[in-house]
């Protein structure tokens, strides 16, 4: 063996008296057929021994990162077919390079320093428990299981921090230190079928079978007399958390959101899985919010702007959606607000075709307005294929093992439904062959007919005599009004300022400016409306297909701004 000698980052201090475990959790792909867990090991091993939280680029399933102290059930399955953390398809959720991996796996990363004593690894052993009441992950390495590689390196310290590694060798050659990236444990669910439903169906089986309560997975690693260990713990995913059979009557939960338009968006059915994934498990918001299928719950007013959908790329009221929010927002078309629903059907069996649905809006003219009473709404899987909503059947099974239903007669009799949900949206004028600055006016044009005040859009849904609704206010976009007296410029440019990142996230959200791009006019700024301190705007201002913008934080101050010619 020829040992490989690199300069050191750091110059450990030596223990004075017995070895140190440390153990540290992290989450991990598929140890059996991941493509990428060669290279999470090595950003494992490099973080570790550089004492690094995370090391790797955060977009690939390589990326290490340590696990936080609680998790979800879903982080820990990994399976025979395409998934990412509880959900099939994931290249469809996570991007292109989580495609092929086969779920994710809790490590128990190490870093062993022998203080006084050289250490080998054949000394290393691992136990690990759970105390789920199955004891589900439970299992044990023995001294002697290990040796030396790249994902249990050995380190004998040298002079001036030159350090020689270990990856090789007799597992009895005695060092300084080794660091590895760990043992650990999954539950596995395997699919041959091909069909996406079918296996996301297999995976929500295989989390209803894991119980109702929260639990730990330990483990622990003895090294010479000396043992370390860490924990994390488990959060179940609780399907049946309301009534079950025989406790109560019918409960309806009603949970608005912003989504994808479902006619045409590339983003729809991935984000109707993770609404139903989301309201399965009590979760108000869920996936990755740097992509159109992150869906979160509404609990303040939005814009009017972000309920438009369009025959042109836009999003949340913004035409070209992709210079603003980025690439993966490029080929969306608006979006539209939509009420998730969970019915628990308590001491009665339901079904979906009892279901019926009534919007209202409280405009002058109503415009959100429609019922879907009677609708021949039928039970569907988490990823339709088109731009039907999820409408998921749930039948109550001893010990949490449910059965899901995702197809058949839409009279099947079942203990709760979840879905996505019924929505409406406006829909400015205008296509793809227009230029931005056209489909730009379009939409403040549509949102300027939805009139000056604030109005409320409620959903109702209704089943078995039994009704539950939710509401949202929208806030009017109040554009300026072109001067027309007399020696005023003709033709004078709509200014529109308008929030552009998602409502519910404050931390991010940024101010939108927008205005045609006609020469003579000069965007102006004053922070008080009762001085007449304004300035031009210094700042850079973006102007792509005849539109001139400028987008900003958004602060805690005021800030006005106003075009001069």
């Amino acid at each position: 063996m020829s040992p490989v000698k690199t300069p050191s980052k750091r110059h450990p201090t030596k223990p004075n008296n017995q070895p140190w475990v440390t153990v540290i959790p992290a989450l991990a792909p598929n140890v059996y057929g991941s493509p990428n867990w060669d290279a999470w090991v090595s950003n494992a091993t490099t973080a570790i021994a550089n004492g690094y939280a995370s090391y790797g680029d955060p977009s690939s399933p390589s990326y290490y990162q340590q696990a936080p102290a609680v998790i979800s059930v879903t982080n820990n399955i990994v399976t025979g077919f395409p998934s990412w953390d509880g959900l099939a398809d994931p290249g469809d959720v996570f991007g292109a390079n989580f495609s092929q991996e086969l779920g994710n796996r809790i490590q128990f990363g190490i870093d062993v320093k022998g203080g006084t004593n050289l250490i080998s690894i054949s000394q290393l052993s691992f136990s690990a428990h759970s105390s789920d009441a199955s004891n589900s992950l439970d299992f044990t390495f023995a001294e002697g299981s290990y040796n030396y590689s790249a994902s249990y390196v050995g380190i004998i310290y040298g002079a001036g921090g030159t350090n020689t590694y270990i990856t090789s060798g007799p597992a009895t050659q005695l060092v300084n230190e080794i660091v590895g990236r760990g043992s650990g444990n999954a539950w596995d669910t395997y699919d041959t079928s091909g069909n996406i439903a079918s296996q996301q169906s297999n995976i929500d089986l295989l989390i209803s079978q894991l119980g109702n309560q929260p639990f730990n997975f330990t483990g622990t690693y003895t090294i010479a007399g000396v043992s370390g260990s860490n924990s994390v713990t488990f959060n179940p995913v609780v399907t049946d958390s309301g009534p079950v059979l025989g406790t109560g009557g019918i409960t309806i939960a009603i949970y608005p959101a912003l989504a994808p338009n479902r006619w045409g968006s590339p983003s729809w059915n991935a984000w109707a899985s993770n609404a139903v994934t989301a309201i399965l498990t009590g979760c108000s918001a869920y996936g990755d919010p740097a992509w159109p299928t992150y869906y979160q719950q509404i609990t303040k007013a939005v814009p009017v702007t972000n309920n438009m959908v369009t025959s042109f790329p836009s999003w949340m009221g913004v035409a070209d959606p992709g210079t603003v929010f980025g690439p993966h927002f490029a080929n969306e078309s608006g979006n539209r607000l939509t009420f998730g629903m969970d019915i628990k059907g308590g001491t009665n069996l339901i079904s979906i075709s009892q279901l019926s649905f009534i919007m209202a809006s409280t405009d002058p003219s109503n415009t959100l307005d429609w019922s879907y009473s009677p609708i021949p709404y039928s039970y569907s899987g988490l990823n339709t294929g088109s731009a039907d909503p999820v409408y998921l059947g749930i039948i109550y099974g001893p010990n949490g093992q449910n059965t899901y239903v995702t197809n058949g007669p839409a009279t099947q009799l079942v203990n709760e439904i979840v879905t996505c949900g019924s929505g409406n949206a406006w829909w400015p004028d205008g296509t793809s062959a227009d230029s931005i600055a056209v489909q730009q006016s379009n939409i403040v044009v549509c949102a300027e007919q939805a009139g000056t005040q604030a109005f409320s859009f409620s959903g109702t849904y209704e089943i078995d005599g039994m009704a539950g609704g939710n509401s949202v206010t929208f806030n009017p976009v109040v554009t300026n009004t072109p001067p027309s007296s007399s020696g005023s410029p003709s033709g004078s440019p709509l200014l529109s300022i308008k929030l552009v990142d998602p409502p519910d996230s404050p931390a991010l959200d940024n101010a939108f400016v927008s205005w045609p791009a006609t020469a003579g006019f000069t965007l102006q700024t004053n922070t008080d409306l009762t001085t007449a301190n304004w300035g031009d705007y210094t700042g850079p201002i973006n102007s792509t297909n005849g539109m001139s913008s400028v987008t900003m934080p958004k602060t805690g101050g005021s800030l006005f701004f106003r075009l001069k010619h």
